[in-house]
């Protein structure tokens, strides 16, 4: 029991520091939150790697879909929906709501939100972008099913996807939005596979702070993304999904599958191997980037090597005082934190004082952090437990 309640503290704390991260980004890189002001032009060109923590989400999914489905339990597809539905769909509806009350939105946009088809038959809601990503999960969901229903080997649906993918890249290019969902889908099963996995190791309090810090930099700085970038492949047309998840996102999967056994405790020698990967990864491209003089050419890598070489040292630092239990709370509102801190960015554009510079931006952040915290706690601690004790 004690090692359940750790591992529900630990991915929590995962999953409400990935939230974070996404809402810190999208204040930074939408100069509409501060009256038009380029915080990275005013201060460092850095902005938390937004992107890369929704693939974090996305095998973060796969693992809790795993974890909750056991293989020696039966299968049923109408509680399996129910469950997913409830758990989303009040939140999701109270985010396009909340959108559409502060902001006109094309009608029929509003509706392709609603039923989960953006990306695919419609564009995402202007003024809440971060909802891209829900489609993605819906589908992974689908997916599921005959997955658990069948209790096919989730290693061999992941080879079929790396095939398929490869098929499309070097021979045969699909639409991209074929491309898209299976990378995604990937990352997704892989979360999955972990989750059938004993637990057998612990990680140590300054190894999981370790990897919270690494997280903020390998994005910058990971060669395998680089050389992915130079390998010729096929890629198809799409109107929608065109640049949220590609194959270049394979160059940060040894780093999100070393955050996850490390905070789930599985796989522990694959860990090691991992640790090894990526931190080579960057520390290589770090060494390239100051042998060819890029590095000091602009200040974009600054933050992450800090972040890199900071996250070495708290590994080996055994007598760090870090409690993870202390952003678990954070995790249990992450869902709402993520579906609602955009149009309640856009809405600060709104107020014409405080703004423009960088005290305005400092605090405007400490007016939307907690509102967007607010908000979160009572959709996540009112609205859906509301709902969930009507429908059950």
């Amino acid at each position: 029991m004690e090692i359940k309640k750790q591992l529900n503290y630990n991915l929590e704390a995962l999953r409400g520091f990935a939230a974070m991260s996404v809402f810190i980004y999208h204040l930074i890189i939408n100069p509409e939150f501060n009256l038009g002001y380029e915080f990275r032009d005013g201060f460092f060109p850095y902005a938390p790697p937004g992107h890369f923590m929704v693939m974090v989400f996305f095998m973060l999914s796969g693992y809790v879909i795993g974890l909750t489905n056991k293989e020696n339990a039966s299968f049923s597809v109408g509680q399996y929906t129910k469950k997913r539905l409830v758990r989303l769909y009040p939140i999701y509806l109270a985010s396009i709501a909340i959108t559409v009350f502060l902001f006109r939105e094309n009608s029929s946009v509003i509706m392709g939100n609603v039923f989960f088809v953006q990306n695919l038959f419609c564009d995402n809601l202007l003024y809440n972008k971060a909802l891209w990503s829900l489609n993605h999960e819906m589908v992974y969901y689908i997916l599921a099913i005959p997955l658990l229903f069948f209790r096919w080997r989730s290693e061999w649906i992941l080879c079929f996807c790396m095939f398929l993918l490869a098929v499309s890249l070097f021979f045969y290019p699909f639409p991209i939005f074929v491309e898209a969902y299976l990378v995604g889908f990937s990352f997704w099963l892989c979360g999955f596979l972990i989750s059938k996995q004993k637990v057998d190791w612990e990680a140590s309090p300054n190894q999981l702070l370790s990897v919270l810090v690494l997280l903020l930099g390998c994005d910058y700085l990971n060669l395998m993304s680089v050389l992915l970038c130079k390998i010729p492949m096929q890629h198809g047309s799409g109107a929608y999904l065109q640049g949220l998840v590609s194959v270049g996102d394979f160059g940060l999967l040894p780093a999100c599958l070393y955050a996850i056994c490390t905070f789930t405790g599985a796989f522990q020698k694959m860990t090691k191997y991992l640790f090894y990967i990526v931190y080579a990864s960057s520390l290589f491209h770090l060494a390239y980037l100051l042998q060819s003089g890029s590095f000091f050419k602009t200040q974009v890598f600054i933050l992450p090597a800090f972040f890199m070489l900071f996250s070495l040292v708290v590994y080996y630092w055994k007598s760090l005082p870090f409690k993870i239990d202390k952003l678990a709370w954070l995790g249990s509102i992450s869902f709402a934190m993520y579906v609602i801190h955009y149009p309640i960015l856009y809405a600060f554009e709104k107020i014409p004082f405080w703004g423009g510079n960088l005290i305005g931006f400092v605090v405007r952040l400490a007016v939307i952090v907690p509102l967007v915290i607010l908000l979160s706690r009572l959709l996540e601690e009112k609205l859906q437990p509301w709902v969930r004790s009507k429908l059950y």
